[in-house]
């Protein structure tokens, strides 16, 4: 068994919107009928013109749901092939699907490499293909560490684009550890930051994850 992501070059509404409103878009679910693709998805956007905008394009129908933090979409709109292609190859499609900077990402697991290049093939008619990658499912302890990744996204799509970076930072050089390899000077040097607002971009990163996990 195989594990695979694909990222395709779009235009569909849900790219465009995401582009438009420079905020990655989530589908958390999708069922394919025919030639349309019934969708939940959210975005941190709020700008609903935006939103509508790029739905266009594509979508028979749709309604957005605005909360304080984020927006949800429901919809019924175009497919192109994806689904069709990730099930006629033997394969199983894993959410969250996500669209941004005119890009849709989708994870998969097949059963074994004469399948990935059966999927591609059928990808490749109507779509291109602009990046792949996949490695092999030895066991449950790997399979059950892909579900952990694919699935963060959700968890830290709230983080601005310097939260990220100062928590991948901290986590990877050792901030975390115990005893720390990596303190608060190390990490200021590093992004050219004072302490205090390193420690400030360091707890708001926390609270949104905590949030995400265990809040209400």
């Amino acid at each position: 068994m195989y594990f695979l992501s694909i990222s395709i070059k779009s235009d569909c509404g849900l790219s465009r919107a995401a582009q438009s409103s420079e905020k990655k878009i989530i589908t958390l679910n999708l069922i394919n009928k025919l030639n349309l693709n019934n969708i939940v998805a959210f975005t941190l956007s709020q700008d609903i013109q935006t939103l509508k905008d790029g739905l266009l394009t594509d979508f028979k129908k749709y309604n957005i749901l605005k909360g304080k933090k984020s927006s949800f979409i429901f919809g019924v709109k175009d497919s192109h092939g994806i689904i069709p292609s990730i099930l006629d190859s033997s394969s199983i499609p894993l959410f969250p699907f996500y669209a941004e900077n005119g890009n849709e990402t989708f994870q998969l697991l097949t059963p074994d490499k004469d399948s990935i290049d059966i999927l591609i093939s059928y990808i490749e008619k109507t779509n291109k293909i602009e990046t792949t990658s996949y490695e092999r499912i030895l066991d449950g302890d790997s399979l059950h560490t892909i579900f952990r990744k694919i699935n963060r996204i959700a968890y830290i799509s709230n983080l601005t684009d310097m939260e990220m970076k100062i928590v991948r930072r901290a986590l990877n050089e050792g901030f975390y550890s115990w005893p720390r390899s990596f303190d608060l000077m190390a990490i200021s040097n590093s992004f050219n930051l004072t302490k205090p607002t390193v420690l400030y971009h360091l707890r708001n990163a926390e609270r949104k994850i905590m949030e995400s996990l265990f809040g209400q």
